[in-house]
């Protein structure tokens, strides 16, 4: 039987294989066409990627990736062979891009992002496709398998690792030459073939990523953010073979333990990548083959042991991260939600360069979902279990429950929730599907059961459907995909009864049938109307299930969905027609009961179902004996005419379009677009005779209306109808048509002679266009009526009229020359439909392919699987044209092409059309030409003319799309023609392309501006026929080809239904990725034969592309292009930019000529014009300036990324070509902005009267932003040596130019350099505006840097290398001398970063480069003048002026080049800076400028230089903030220049001299301005390098050399030293401890030197928290010792601020200590013992300080006045701040956490004490350190995470008796956080925690009855909480248990004090109550309520019956907040329970 049942699931894969081969089902001519286009481009694909001999260059290989694209998007069938050397193609073209030498690139970032983006698509294909999942139990193949290990072993892992690392540890003092977008791409592109990497099986081997893995590990740490790179390139290099050792040896716990719990969620959520490898491995029996691998073999077992041991402490992780609220909501709605908020822990913010591109887009909760479902028992356990998945799950989703109903589905939880269910849905799903329908290795006793199924129902489908209530759409949608999982899975249950529509339906039962059952029952309530779109988009998701198991619904859902189709009511509309798509795409519209059926298979019949059935149940279908479905069918064929009817009733009430908005249009486009596909669905799956019903309707419909504003929907109704059956459709409505157009007349007489209104002809002429549109060889019986109505048209003297006639003529040509399906979207094919026809109402019974289709209902097979000629089902009919249809074709072609001719006869001479197989003899339109209505203009003959040409190259697409015959397109690899095409296309185009070239070029003399000719046309018309004449272009050039819509399909595509149809095909299955071909399994036929249609589609496409850029069509492309520049009218320029930029993108290299002959010598004609236009006056110069605008406009359009890939492509060919385009561009500024010689101004004349040309501001812009997207094209130039181009025509045609002699060319690069010699020269002119200047600035900066590290182009000689020196020094001068203080900023910013880039990278040696003179006093004092306003914008400008900085068109291009970069993250740690005023830049310049003057000065020049300009900055006004921060950055880039040791005397007398400023100007600054020194100190220290990266790949050691911390001395030495002498050699702290006499007044001086103390502390602060500074106090034991007793006595300072800075030193001191590694032998010394004493100092003075604060407390003593505060509460407060730093560090130090008792009574009394300052954040540092997270496993596998020592110290407090507002604050801050934040833990780690819950949950009910209503109400909300967590059996006993302990309710005895026993006995059962609000009312609630709500009459103790009281009235509040949750309350409880509640919910509150 298992044998059986694998080679059945063999088979089944085989067939849903051929099935996705989606070319073998086109038209047999083309399938075989498509065949062997594919062979070839196989091959030439190869040749181009080859490295054989040697690379190729860019262009080949970017071709190569194009022709692979295509061979992808036709999804194209290709063997393993191919895919292996495409792989080993691409994959050495990596390694040859990652070998090339520095500064001599082999690709650009572009090329290699396109080569990754090739290799991870390919090795994706390759994996699906051929390598077998590890968990199949198949046959392999075996010679594949040696294939694919052979690639295996030539792929390394360490290549894309080493260019992630080399490309994002560029600095940022070197130009990348490409902007950030490319570079961002290009590593993305890395991150992603290093994922491929990790999935595809074997790809990484163990042996390496051992190695990898440690060497990766070593980098991971807290404190640096690109730690988080590490860990997720950790994550990839461990393979899955390598998960059980990781998890065994404990080496898992050791990674994720590196970051705190908390601090960053994708990290905590990041490692369940590898435990879902595991359980994958797990569940698939493989643990012991991987074990095997890493030499653990026979450890299986133990490992799983290892793992199940930390399971609560994993589960505890994942419901922190889901950052569900601690609280009860239920709780907080009885205080009025205003009880105290506990604090959010921080998280550190990941920078957007590192979760953009390293952490990936696809949520980590996937992984959680696969650790989670593959780790399930096969069955629930009878008992819960600690180490049971099933009970960890339902522990989990109980945890969730209370935040996930309609009133509490608000916060950041909401998302995390709702995508962890949708992936535990998903891979349940996924699970199931692979157990139950594949081979697994997987052993039948895991597999999950029915038991398993019902269980997981029951779990997740209350909360699936709670969140369809959310107005969120991401959960509606997420919602909907998980309902449709999982109502499948629910049909699949073999206890779901049969459906009795007249049962009542247990309200608390949330299943498939209830949901159903309640959401019909809102379908026909007209008030719950707006939930009816939300109910419908759930009925269209669970549509596949309903027709299995409660066929019986659909018959009610039907009649509904009709009143759901409201033109009023869009939403409703499109859910409505989309649930009707979803219908007749699984079932026909037929009565079965006309057709003889057998009795349905039950029992073993259904082995093959489409969806997983259970091993272990018996199926029942819903419906055995056909009763419902036999109800249910006899409804069908009247629904199909009511729907008919509808559809008609639909389109008379749709609003007219006019004034509604674009985005109303597009959703009613939508809307009628699905109406098509739904009325095409039911007519074309209908009997005969309901369809002829539906036919007649229609045709009463269009006769009896006359609708002209709704053409389009009533066209798309009459499309669908038509298109069902176009034999019967056409003979029944054509005559109608024909009577009501042409009115019984057999000859052409215009429309409006007979009569015929142009409401009508509107009407009907549209909708005969529509009727036609799929007619086929149906419409060659009507040919003579449909060309005399189209004549008929075309002679109307109406404009709207003629065009409907060209309209109508395009609609034929298409519908008898284009390949369609023909009636073919049925759940059969043809042959299957028509047998099913054919027994109907007869004697025979139908087959069983055709008894499949007919029976829809219950349990069945996919469509495609069936006993009886299973090939036939797998086919498509075809509308292929045939010769009758072509000869008709070319009748029409003829006829319409020689009126045309005849028609521009009157402008250009027109030859005769002769050839192409055309007719002779007079055609059907002669005498059109010479029959057009006398009124109308000379222009109206050429309209027409060109309209008809329109409409014969759109209409004739598809069989002659252009004139290329099929032995060129076979040659270019493209399809052929149809054989039965014959050579007309030929004849056409060869006519075509002359005629309307001649007549383009004609009209173009007369559109320039005013050039009237007589006899010609008028100058109003001329602009009116060129745009019609340039759609007729647009057609000529196939510009517009893929944008009309086509009819191919049964969605028309390229409109917005196209989305919504793929999405509703795509929701309709759940086997999507089960393997390639999964989607078949239960996915209807329709949506099948779509997606072929679209593989047709597709290779239309293709064979309207791929021209060669020349001779005719070319000469068109030049000519459209002449007219964006030339035109005087703007919607011509407009139209022919639009037609240029489409039609380039089909011809192959025509980018380059269009810009080189074309564009460039119109530019520098139009810059000639700019220049010399200032001369004209008068008249001439108003017109000049009209057309010269214009022109610029045009041009600067074209060139500035308006045509697609133009300036690309430029780049792409090299730097030479791009230069020139450049040059181009600044001369065209320059021209334009040329200064006045006289007035020294660009400005116009002061004389209004004497008007001058000029070129105006806007022009001026466009120009400069053109400027800027050639900046942004900029690409990396490839210096290296590739092979010769390859020869072939295609490539040929991609690089066509017209090479210079050989004489003439220069070197490479050459040209380039020439050119910034000119943009220098026309910088130095003296009419040179300074944008002009900052252009051709920003240009030459692009090109100098464009020659990579070495500054000059390769392989140059002696005269070319001087050549390249001078044109450098040149660039050097004109940077010098644009740092003139008057200048404009735009050129500072371009002067300061050149030179910043020229000090790093430039030819010139030291000599040359001091030539320059940098190192002069006159550059340094412009410096000092220049840098500080620069990146200091928000410091100095005005609102007003900013406003105009950032509207000046040059900033932009300016920004382009000074940006530092992509990956420039800084600081490198996680805790960001101080101040946004510290300019990086601006200190990396001066840190550059200082390393240069080095070379250039003396030392005591440079120090005297350098004091000179410190001197300078410093000494500028307080006010002169910019001056002051450039201050900063000044010293920060000087002193990391000189931190070397070899620069020790040089560094030490910049100290020197430099020391009193900086304490000068520490003295000055204000708290704000001191975050910029903070940033300054930090650069200082850490500068903006990243060595960290390197480490990995370096050829040698990077250990630091000796002496490489000594530079941080003097800095230490700085921040903490007093006013002595500063040392060098030693750490030493002589600033005095920060102290207070309490006893003594502050005086102004005290307060003065305590904000000094105040600003040093924030230094030291800035130092402490970077690593890389704290080394070296490492082993400093004195230096530490004397800090910490600076600090220590500060923490009781009377000033806040000062004592929050203390407490934060302290706590970094001992964060760094914690930092510190020391070998586990080593004792502690140094830093590390220092802070061990003072984590003990921090312990002891809480002991001290507790009893003195509860003395406080006793004493009931509250202090206000801050300045008499007693000093020990002043104390308590730093020591508060200490505490809330380290629980938001996670308590990092463990002495902190062990001493959880001592602390945790200190923070309960200072929360409960009376000084504001103490009540105000010690509750806040009790909540959060209550809340610690659990210490992670240790590498040995120690459960730390059982300690609990926060909890316990709790426990302690809370049960030993403290006073009451102690105990107050201890339940309310502490008691919930404690125990939700750990529940996992407490609940299922071990007997030990479950004493400690029980102990903390009897200590909080025990509150309940105190006396004091503060503690009932902070217990309240914890007791509530407790019990959402807990188990129905669990409450219900305790229900019992606390009935009994309170007794009966009865009056109390007022004699008698009250008893806090009954009073906590009753709150607690009251909480109960709020439970079950928070629950979502559950089964027990009624019980609840009964026992709870007696308690709550009068008489009872008072503290008992408000409790009571208000949990009632909390209850009634959520349920009523919403009106489907009240109603679901009111049905869940009976008609006494709600009476209890209404009687004893007492007087409401104000809250309520």
């Amino acid at each position: 039987m298992a044998q059986a049942g694998q080679d059945e699931s063999k088979l089944h894969h085989q067939k849903m294989e051929e099935l996705s081969n989606f070319p073998q089902y086109l038209p047999a001519e083309v399938r075989d066409g498509f065949l062997a286009d594919t062979t070839a481009r196989q091959g030439f694909v190869l040749r181009l990627l080859s490295c054989d001999p040697a690379p190729p260059d860019s262009t080949e290989v970017l071709f190569g990736l194009k022709c692979l694209k295509i061979l992808e998007e036709l999804q194209a069938p290709t063997a393993l062979d191919f895919k292996l050397a495409v792989l080993r193609a691409l994959w050495k073209l990596i390694i040859a891009g990652s070998a090339s030498r520095p500064g001599r690139p082999l690709y650009g970032y572009s090329a290699s992002a396109k080569i990754l983006e090739s290799f991870r698509t390919w090795l994706h294909f390759t994996d699906a496709e051929h390598v077998l999942p590890i968990w199949r139990d198949d046959v392999s193949n075996q010679q594949e398998i040696a294939q694919v290990d052979a690639f295996r072993r030539e792929v390394d892992v360490r290549v894309p690792l080493r260019l992630i690392f080399e490309e994002v540890r560029k600095s940022p003092r070197t130009d990348c030459s490409a902007s950030n977008s490319k570079r961002r791409n290009y590593v993305l592109q890395l991150v992603n073939v290093c994922s491929t990497f990790a999935n595809f099986h074997g790809c990484i081997p163990v042996e390496d990523a051992v190695e990898l893995t440690a060497e990766l590990a070593k980098e991971v740490d807290s404190l640096h953010v690109y730690s988080l790179v590490y860990a997720k390139m950790l994550v990839f290099t461990t393979p899955r073979a390598m998960t059980p050792q990781i998890i065994l040896d404990g080496r898992l716990w050791s990674w994720w333990s590196r970051l705190p719990e908390g601090l960053i969620p994708k990290f905590d959520l990041m490692w369940f990548h590898s435990l879902g490898r595991y359980a994958e491995l797990h569940w698939a029996n493989k643990v012991e083959d991987a074990l095997s691998q890493t030499g653990s073999a026979g450890r299986a077992a133990e490992c799983f042991s290892k793992l199940q041991e930390q399971l609560p402490y994993l589960m505890n992780k994942i419901a922190r991260t889901l950052c569900i609220p601690f609280g009860s909501p239920a709780a907080k709605a009885v205080d009025g939600n205003k009880g105290e908020r506990a604090p959010d822990l921080d998280r550190y913010p990941i920078p957007e360069e590192v979760d953009a591109v390293f952490m990936g887009s696809q949520t980590a909760w996937r992984e959680v979902a696969i650790f989670l479902v593959y780790l399930l028992e096969p069955a629930p356990p009878e008992q819960p279990s600690s180490s049971n998945i099933w009970t960890l799950l339902t522990l989990l989703l109980r945890r969730m429950r209370p935040f996930i109903t309609p009133a509490t589905s608000q916060g950041e939880w909401l998302w995390h929730c709702t995508t962890l269910m949708h992936n535990l849905t998903s891979q349940y799903f996924k699970r199931i599907s692979r157990e139950r329908l594949l081979a697994t290795t997987a052993p039948k006793a895991q597999h999950l059961t029915a038991a398993a199924d019902q269980a997981f129902l029951k779990l997740l489908l209350p909360l699936v459907r709670d969140l369809l209530t959310v107005r969120s759409a991401h959960e509606v949608v997420t919602s909907l995909d998980n309902l449709s999982r999982l109502t499948k899975i629910s049909a699949m249950q073999p206890g779901l009864v049969a459906f009795d529509p007249s049962s009542s339906i247990d309200p608390f039962r949330v299943d498939f049938q209830s949901m159903v059952v309640q959401a019909t029952e809102v379908l026909n309530d007209p008030s719950m109307s707006g939930r009816h779109a939300t109910l419908l988009r759930v009925f269209v998701s669970i549509m596949p299930a309903l027709s299995c198991q409660m066929p019986a619904v659909v018959g009610e859902l039907l009649p509904l969905t009709l009143l759901g189709i409201d033109p009023t009511d869009v939403s409703k509309t499109m859910c409505a027609l989309r649930l009707l798509t979803s219908v007749f795409s699984q079932m026909p519209c037929l009565d079965m009961n006309d057709w003889e059926l057998r009795d349905k298979p039950t029992g073993s019949a259904f082995r093959h179902i489409q969806w997983p059935l259970p091993a272990d149940a018996q199926m029942e279908s819903g419906d055995p004996d056909y009763s419902a479905t036999g109800i249910v069918s006899s409804m069908l064929p009247a629904f199909a005419v009511e729907f008919v009817q509808r559809a008609c009733d639909y389109v008379t009430r749709i609003p007219k379009p006019r004034g509604a908005k674009q985005g109303k249009i597009s959703m009613e486009g939508t809307c009628t677009g699905l109406l098509h596909g739904a009325l095409c669905l039911v007519a074309t799956q209908t009997d005969k005779e309901t369809y002829k019903q539906m036919v007649e309707e229609v045709s009463q419909f269009v006769s009896s209306n006359l609708l002209p504003d709704q053409v389009k929907p009533a066209g798309q109704v009459i499309f669908a109808i038509s298109r069902a059956s176009p034999e019967i459709s056409l003979s029944m409505m054509l005559p109608m048509f024909f009577k009501k157009i042409l009115a019984s007349r057999s000859t052409a007489v215009p429309l409006h002679e007979i009569g015929v209104s142009e409401s009508e002809a509107k009407w009907f002429l549209s909708l005969l266009s529509a009727l036609v549109r799929s007619g086929g060889s149906c419409l060659l019986a009507h040919k003579t009526q449909l060309e005399l109505v189209i004549r008929s048209a075309l002679l109307d003297e109406r404009e709207a009229v003629t065009k409907l006639g060209m309209k109508l003529l395009r609609r034929v040509l298409y519908a008898i020359t284009a390949i369609y399906v023909e009636t073919d979207y049925r759940l059969c094919d043809s042959s299957v439909w028509q047998g099913l026809m054919g027994c109907r109402r007869g004697s025979s019974a139908p087959g069983e392919a055709a008894l499949s289709c007919l029976l829809w209902s219950g349990v069945k097979g996919p469509w495609w699987l069936q006993e009886a000629s299973p090939s036939a089902l797998a086919s498509v009919s075809w509308h292929v044209p045939s010769r009758e249809e072509v000869a008709w074709a070319r009748s029409l072609v003829f006829g319409a092409l020689d009126q045309a001719g005849k028609l521009l006869s009157s402008i250009i001479e027109v030859p005769s059309l002769s050839g192409g197989g055309f007719p002779e003899g007079p055609s059907w339109l002669e005498g059109l030409a010479t029959s057009l209505p006398p009124k109308k203009k000379f222009a109206y003959g050429i309209i027409l003319a060109t309209r008809l040409v329109n409409q014969v190259l759109r209409g004739t697409s598809d069989l002659w799309p252009d004139e290329r015959s099929s032995d060129e397109l076979e040659a270019r690899q493209l399809p052929k023609n149809l054989k039965v095409a014959g050579d007309t296309a030929e004849a056409i185009y060869g006519w075509l392309f002359p005629v309307v070239l001649s007549a383009f070029n004609e009209l173009a003399v007369q559109e320039q501006y005013g050039v009237a000719q007589a006899g010609k046309l008028d100058q109003i018309d001329v602009s009116r026929v060129m745009r019609k004449l340039l759609k007729c272009v647009a057609e000529l050039s196939s510009a517009w080809r893929d944008v009309h819509p086509s009819s191919l399909r049964l969605f028309p595509s390229l409109r917005h239904v196209d989305k919504e149809a793929q999405a509703l095909a795509w929701h309709s299955t759940s086997m999507d990725q089960l393997h390639p071909h999964s989607r078949w399994r239960d996915l209807p036929r329709v949506w099948w034969v779509e997606r072929i249609a679209e593989t047709m589609e597709g290779r239309v496409h293709e064979r309207r592309s791929g021209f060669r850029y020349c001779g005719q069509r070319r000469k068109l492309v030049e000519a459209v292009a002449r007219q964006i520049f030339t035109s005087g009218f703007e919607p011509v320029r407009a139209r022919a930019l639009e037609i240029v930029t489409m039609s380039i993108q089909h011809h192959q290299g025509g980018r380059w000529p269009l810009v080189r002959d074309i564009l460039l010598p119109a530019l520098a004609k139009e810059t000639q014009a700019a220049a010399q236009c200032s001369s004209l006056t008068g008249d001439g110069a108003d017109k000049e300036q009209q057309r010269l605008n214009d022109s610029l406009c045009g041009l600067a359009s074209a060139l500035g990324g308006r045509i697609n890939g133009l300036i690309g492509a430029v780049w792409r060919r090299g730097i030479d070509d791009a230069a020139t385009v450049g040059l181009g561009l600044c001369e065209a500024i320059y021209a334009a902005t040329q200064l006045n010689a006289q007035s020294g101004s660009s400005s116009p004349p002061s004389d209004a009267k004497e008007q001058k040309c000029e070129v105006k501001p806007n022009t001026v812009a466009k120009l400069i932003s053109a400027m800027r997207h050639w900046l942004d094209c900029r690409e990396v130039q490839c210096w290296a040596e590739t092979r010769q181009r390859s020869d072939t025509p295609l490539l040929q045609d991609e690089t066509v130019d017209e090479s210079e002699p050989a004489a003439s060319k220069l070197a490479r690069g050459m040209k380039a350099v020439r050119t910034v010699a000119k943009a220098l020269q026309m910088c130095e002119r003296g009419d040179c505006h300074w944008r002009a200047q900052i252009m051709a600035s920003t240009m030459s900066l692009a090109l100098l840097n464009s020659f990579g590290s070495l500054g000059l182009p390769p392989g140059l000689n002696v005269e070319e290398t001087a050549e390249v020196k001078m044109v450098w020094s040149q660039w050097g001068r004109w940077l010098v001398k644009c740092m003139d203080p008057k200048g404009q900023p735009g050129l500072h910013a371009l002067a300061v970063h050149s030179l910043q880039l020229m000090l790093k990278v430039s030819p010139l040696s030291q000599s040359e480069f001091a030539q320059l003179r940098v190192q002069d006093a006159a550059f340094y004092n412009n410096l000092l003048k220049v840098l500080p306003p620069l990146n200091h914008e928000e410091l100095m400008v005005t609102a007003d002026d900013q406003v105009g900085q950032k509207s000046e068109p040059t900033r932009g291009p300016v920004n382009v080049m000074v940006h530092h970069g992509y990956f420039d993250v800084w600081p490198r740690i996680w805790l960001r800076r101080s101040s946004h005023a510290f300019s990086l830049q601006n200190a990396l310049f001066w840190q550059s400028y200082a390393k240069k003057l080095t070379a250039l000065l003396s030392r005591q020049e440079l120090v005297d230089l350098l004091q000179k300009g410190a001197e300078e900055l410093a000494s500028q006004p307080v006010a002169e903030a910019e001056y002051h921060a450039a201050f900063a950055e000044f010293s920060a880039g000087v002193l990391r220049a000189v931190r070397k040791p070899e620069m020790l005397e040089l560094q030490k007398n910049l100290w020197n001299q430099l020391r009193p400023l900086f304490l000068s100007a520490l003295q000055q600054s204000s708290e704000e301005r001191l975050g910029t020194w903070c940033d300054a100190v930090r650069y200082i220290a850490t500068g903006y390098s990243r060595p960290d990266l390197s480490r990995m790949f370096a050829s040698k050691s990077l250990a630091e050399p000796e002496g490489a911390l000594q530079y941080l001395t003097p800095l230490f030495n700085f921040v903490v030293g007093g006013e002595g002498e500063l040392s060098f050699d030693a750490l030493s702290c002589t600033l005095p401890p920060i102290r207070f006499e309490y006893d003594e007044k502050l005086s102004d001086g005290d307060k003065g030197s305590s904000f000094d103390s105040f600003k040093r502390l924030r230094l030291l602060m800035s130092l402490l928290i970077e690593p890389s500074a704290t080394k070296i106090l490492a082993q400093n034991e004195s230096f530490c010792r004397k800090l910490v007793e600076t600090l220590e006595q500060g923490l009781g300072h009377p000033y806040k601020q000062l004592r929050e800075e203390v407490a934060r030193g302290l706590f970094f001191i001992v964060q760094a200590a914690s930092h510190q590694k020391s070998a586990e032998t080593t004792p502690e010394t140094g830093l590390k013992l220092v802070s061990a004493h003072l984590e003990t100092w921090f312990c002891a003075e809480a002991q001290r300080l507790t009893p003195l604060l509860q003395a406080d407390n006793a004493a009931h003593r509250s202090e206000g006045d801050e300045a008499v505060r007693p000093k020990h509460v002043v104390e308590s407060s730093g020591l508060v701040y200490v505490l809330l730093h380290a629980s938001l560090a996670r308590f990092t130090s463990t002495r902190l956490r062990e001493s959880a008792s001592e602390l945790l009574g200190f923070l309960v009394a200072a929360a409960a004490h009376g000084d504001l300052e103490l009540r105000a954040i010690a509750p806040h540092a009790l909540s959060l350190c209550c809340a610690a997270h659990p210490v992670a496993p240790s590498p040995n596998h120690d459960k730390h995470w059982t300690k609990l020592t926060m909890v316990k110290a709790l426990k302690s407090l809370v049960s030993d008796g403290i006073p009451d507002k102690e105990l107050e604050k201890a339940l309310a801050a502490g008691l919930k956080p404690a125990v939700m934040a750990n529940f996992f833990v407490l609940l299922t780690g071990g007997p030990e925690a479950r004493s400690l819950y029980s102990e903390l949950r009897s200590a909080a009910e025990r509150s309940l009855g105190n006396s004091k209503p503060e503690i009932r109400t902070a217990s309240r909300g914890a007791v509530a909480s407790f019990l959402t967590v807990e188990a129905e059996p669990e409450i219900r006993s305790r229900l019992k248990s606390l009935k009994s302990m309170a007794g009966a309710p009865g009056k109390r005895d007022e004699t008698k004090p009250e008893n806090g026993d009954f009073c906590s006995v009753v709150s607690t059962m009251a909480c109960m109550l709020l439970a079950a609000a928070d629950c979502g009312v559950p089964q027990w609630s009624g019980l609840a309520i009964q026992t709870v709500a007696p308690y709550g009459k009068p008489g009872i103790q008072e503290a008992a019956r408000k409790e009571v009281q208000s949990a009632i009235q909390a209850f009634l509040k959520l349920q009523q907040s919403n009106q489907q949750t009240w109603k679901e309350c009111q049905d869940k409880l009976t008609s006494s329970q709600l009476e209890l509640l209404n009687d004893n919910k007492g007087k409401l509150s104000y809250f309520s």
